[in-house]
């Protein structure tokens, strides 16, 4: 088990008490012991629970209070009880229910379905061709380190995807930063 990034600092009871003021309910005790006792994100699965506050647009109190106030907003129809806590990436997030001391967790993935973003991009009339993808390996910045939890001297991986369709026009691009030892890269290429 790896240890938890030194750089930790635990949330402010200010920001917890603001937090289950927009809210409305508390936050779960033990989704409160973690933001108070641990850190204020950046630790936990996909790329870390997301900070309480307002710092920037990518808290998880800033995309909520973004999805109250605008009806057009992703999340905008949700049950108001669920705070976004973690992101997986591709746009993939979790959220806690704090209407239950229990904290249910709730998954929202806008690429459901069989074939997954790039079926819904054949949906939208785009017939694909071809991707490409570009890997690069990389030592990774103080703040890449720092949201993947990497430990000292280990590097990532950079996946550039580009999905194009018959007319050679791109039509998605996913840029991935993924820890070089987690992953394996593995290729089937034909031989002619």
């Amino acid at each position: 088990m790896e240890p938890l990034p030194a750089t930790l600092v635990p949330a402010a009871e200010e920001a917890v008490e603001e937090a289950e003021r927009v809210l409305g309910p508390p936050l779960p005790p033990l989704l409160r012991r973690l933001y108070l006792e641990v850190g204020n994100g950046g630790f936990g699965p996909g790329y870390g629970l997301l900070k309480l506050s307002y710092d920037n647009e990518f808290t998880g109190l800033s995309m909520y209070r973004r999805a109250r106030e605008n009806a057009s907003a992703k999340w905008s129809s949700f049950p108001l009880s669920l705070l976004p806590v973690c992101t997986w990436g591709c746009g993939i997030y979790s959220f806690i229910d704090c209407s239950s001391p229990e904290g249910p967790m709730w998954g929202w993935d806008p690429n459901p379905g069989p074939g997954g973003i790039y079926a819904r991009l054949e949906e939208q009339g785009h017939t694909l061709e071809r991707f490409t993808e570009d890997v690069a390996a990389r030592m990774p910045t103080p703040e890449e380190a720092r949201v993947l939890a990497l430990a000292p001297g280990v590097p990532v991986f950079r996946l550039v995807r580009t999905a194009f369709e018959v007319s050679g026009r791109a039509v998605e691009v996913c840029d991935t930063i993924m820890a070089a030892d987690a992953y394996l890269l593995t290729y089937d290429l034909p031989a002619h």
